[in-house]
């Protein structure tokens, strides 16, 4: 599972750059309208879950690929449930993003427990903690007013990038050191 994770450290870090991104949105336009807030998260959703699926099916071989496939289409499915309503409300935007961060949170977690890394498994576990929690909240507290839920997705997306970009970063570290080991042991 860390291997799979290591060698496609860039496209975790993009992962959290795109969650960079749908916050600076979130907060920069907090009255975008409705269906364009849809269109947003879904081409979140989507473009995350295609990004995950690339990488898993570049992995088959690796053990823990079928989970990472999973998560990929859990983004799928959520990002295509948005896009089943023409006229949503804030309401089911949000109890959509909700089942999304619990579902891909569980799924981290899961990974993470998997994972027999310390530094690495410790950001991929909080990211999926960070991920149910959210979700829950949201689920326990639907807020209703568009500006809150922007606020909601803008303050989500901020914690989550932080933590992604901090994951790739050590996952990158680790890789690095991993070859130079590999390299020592070669000589």
């Amino acid at each position: 599972m860390f291997l799979l994770l290591a060698r496609y450290w860039g496209v975790t870090i993009l992962r959290g750059l795109l969650f960079g991104l749908l916050s600076i949105v979130a907060f920069a336009f907090p009255t975008i309208t409705l269906e364009t807030l849809v269109a947003l998260l879904s081409t979140f959703l989507l473009t995350d879950g295609l990004l995950i699926i690339w990488v898993a099916s570049h992995q088959q071989q690796t053990a823990g690929w079928k989970i990472h496939l999973l998560e990929g289409v859990t983004g799928i499915i959520f990002g295509g449930l948005m896009l089943l309503y023409p006229h949503p409300s804030v309401l089911l935007v949000l109890t959509i993003m909700a089942g999304w961060t619990v579902m891909t949170g569980i799924i981290k977690v899961w990974s993470a427990l998997h994972m027999f890394r310390d530094d690495d498994e410790f950001w991929l576990g909080l990211s999926g903690v960070f991920g149910v929690a959210s979700g829950v909240f949201i689920l326990l507290f639907p807020i209703v007013t568009h500006s809150v839920a922007m606020t909601m997705i803008g303050a989500y997306s901020m914690i989550a990038a932080t933590i992604t970009v901090i994951l790739g970063i050590s996952l990158r570290q680790h890789l690095k050191e991993m070859k130079h080991r590999l390299t020592q042991l070669s000589l």
